[in-house]
């Protein structure tokens, strides 16, 4: 099993990696952590595969699991691939819906780059959020972001000084070198 699973990584034949973890578990081959692992790479680069059409993402984003998809970090390559295919709104709601459950900077990152048709919708969103993570420099830099795609250049150059005030990043020099 573990020599198959090891050709199938290879291969990136993810799903029969996904009908392997079941048998590995019951025959504990493998340590929980490293099953769970596992489990999250396979779905990720499902994620990705399915990624290119919109119907196919959605469609295999429906058949996780509602524990799967709490996963943050799975919300937050879901998110990305719905961006990419033109479902900028179901990607925003995704890591909203993500946040509203469980804080994750990682996942709030991604909410910038999710900005669809409603991106005031977002940016009201986002500083409701400052209420809460006063001192957030993600949600600062995600503000930054927002601000600058709506074209509030004072607000965002605002946002992205505080970000820079509570962590120097390179991407918040980049953010504001680009504004």
């Amino acid at each position: 099993l573990r020599l198959e699973l090891r050709a199938q990584q290879m291969a990136k034949n993810w799903e029969r990696v996904l009908t392997l973890i079941p048998s590995l578990e019951k025959r504990k081959i493998l340590d929980k952590p490293v099953v769970s692992h596992l489990r999250r790479q396979a779905h990720t680069e499902l994620l990705k595969q399915y990624g290119h059409d919109l119907r196919t993402l959605r469609d295999y984003w429906q058949r996780l699991s509602a524990d799967q998809k709490k996963d943050p970090a799975l919300t937050a390559v879901a998110a990305q691939c719905f961006a990419a295919a033109g479902g900028s709104e179901e990607a925003s709601r995704l890591i909203e819906d993500g946040l509203t459950r469980e804080w994750d900077p990682a996942l709030l990152s991604v909410y910038a780059d999710c900005a669809g048709t409603d991106v005031h919708r977002q940016l009201a969103i986002a500083e409701r959020w400052l209420q809460t993570h006063p001192g957030d420099a993600t949600l600062l830099l995600t503000l930054g972001r927002l601000c600058a795609r709506q074209a509030l250049w004072g607000k965002s150059r605002s946002y992205l000084e505080a970000s820079l005030a509570i962590e120097s990043t390179h991407t918040v020099h980049l953010e504001l070198a680009q504004l």
